[in-house]
Order: C-alpha cells, then structure tokens, then sequence
C-alpha cells in the first residue's frame, strides 16, 4: 500500500519504484556504499590542516559537508524547476566614493541560481555521489528546463539512483504525515520558503568550502617562496567568508 500510494505520489510507475527500491539492497549499491565509506574513512585521517586539532574535529567536518551537499542535492531534485524571486547584491560606489550595497531583486529557476553560485565560486562537491548526481541533475535541467521523476531516475547509475529515490521518498513521507505534525506544532513548509531555504544552504556550503580552501592556500605557503599571490588570494577569500558569514545571521534571523 505504501508503493502503490508514494508511487501515486510520485507520478511514477510502481515497477520503477519497485525496481528502485530492489536496487537498494543489491550488490552494486553494497558495493558502491562501502567503497564511498571507505573513501571517507580516509579522508578523516588526514589533517585538514595544522591547527584542526583533534581527528574528530576534522570528521565532524566532513560530516557537515555531506549533510549539505545532500540538501543542495534535495533542494535541486524538489524545487530545482521552480521559479523563484532571489536579490543579488551589488557593491557600488557614491559619488563621495564610499562603497555601498545594491540588492536587486530578479527570478531564477532554483537549478540556475544554485549553478550560479557554486560556479561563482568555482566550488565543487566533495563527496564523489553527490558530485556525480549534482552533475547529472544540472545537466537534466539544462537539457529539459524541469525534471521528470521516472525518466531522471532510469537515467542514473544505481549508487546515484539510490540516494535520489531515498530523497524522493523521504519528502513523501513527510508530505503523508505532515498533517500529523500540524496538530502538535506550526509548521512552516519548505515549500513556502524556497527563495530563504534555498539562500541559506548555499551561503552554509559556499562559507565551509571557502575555509577549507583558505586553508589549504596557508598549507602553500613557504619561506623560501614569494607568497604574495596567496597571501592575497587568502585575503580575498576571507573577506567574502566575512560577508557570507553576515548573510547567514540575516537569512537564519529572518526564516526561522
């Protein structure tokens, strides 16, 4: 019953859910998911840098990084063909020449002003799955401008068709059972805040991905070299994890 209702949900056909869901559990995914934990596992034994301290710190890193990249990833699969208002800031100058904020306001699909972002930043996901399905979601957006569930999904390896189908059903099961959550607590529906969900998770992933970048520029630095293009590029980078750091405390301030 379960299938047959998200299916319904879903507007896709029981044999591809059922079909997605034997996936899960066959021995490619098994395969796959061991080799990215591994893939992990090595990735926390190295230092992110000197003063990181401890190796849990360094895991917790990593640890926040997937969360996020996945909700970029949930965000783009659920709403990556809607559109939506987003301001960009402009900085500009008086005739005094002092240095002020333009914001304009301007509508973007979510898939465009997601791209956009990270392509601004050159920024690229860490985790190997969520790299391979960023990638093929952007290209299905590109070619199609929306995304259709069934055929997106018969278009993907299984490692990657597993996490977009646990992604599809997880928000179905929180659509079936958010009338449940009503009752107890008001809830404000992702749905209806799309633009500040959306704002508040790139600006998250963009201002971690900056600190380790600007940490692994200060790992390149040495005496016996002239430093002053990274030392630049460090100072730049820090002042734009500055001003990131000032919009998340007005997004969070302003959707929670």
């Amino acid at each position: 019953v379960y299938i047959q209702e998200t299916a319904r949900i879903m507007d896709i056909s029981e044999q591809v859910l059922v079909s997605t869901l034997a996936q899960l559990v066959s021995k490619d995914v098994a395969d796959a998911d061991k080799k990215h934990k591994e893939e992990r596992k090595a990735q926390a034994m190295q230092p992110v840098s000197d003063d990181m301290g401890e190796p849990q710190q360094a895991q917790a890193r990593l640890n926040i990084l997937d969360a996020l990249e996945r909700r970029i990833i949930e965000i783009l699969l659920l709403y990556g063909g809607t559109e939506q208002d987003f301001e960009d800031v402009y900085i500009k100058y008086d005739e005094f020449g002092k240095e002020y904020e333009y914001t304009e306001s301007k509508a973007y699909k979510v898939y465009e002003r997601v791209y956009l972002n990270l392509q601004e930043d050159e920024i690229q996901f860490t985790n190997p799955v969520f790299k391979d399905l960023y990638k093929a979601i952007t290209d299905h957006y590109l070619a199609h401008q929306e995304l259709n569930v069934e055929s997106f999904l018969n278009t993907l390896h299984p490692e990657l068709q597993y996490v977009a189908a646990d992604i599809f059903m997880q928000d179905e099961k929180y659509a079936l059972h958010e009338w449940e959550e009503k009752k107890q607590i008001p809830v404000k529906e992702k749905a209806q805040s799309i633009t500040s969900y959306t704002n508040e998770h790139i600006i998250d992933l963009r201002w971690l991905l900056l600190g380790r970048l600007i940490q692994d520029l200060k790992m390149q630095v040495s005496p016996e070299a002239d430093n002053m293009e990274i030392l630049m590029s460090v100072n730049d980078y820090n002042t734009l994890v500055n001003y990131l750091s000032r919009k998340i405390s007005r997004l969070r301030s302003s959707f929670y």
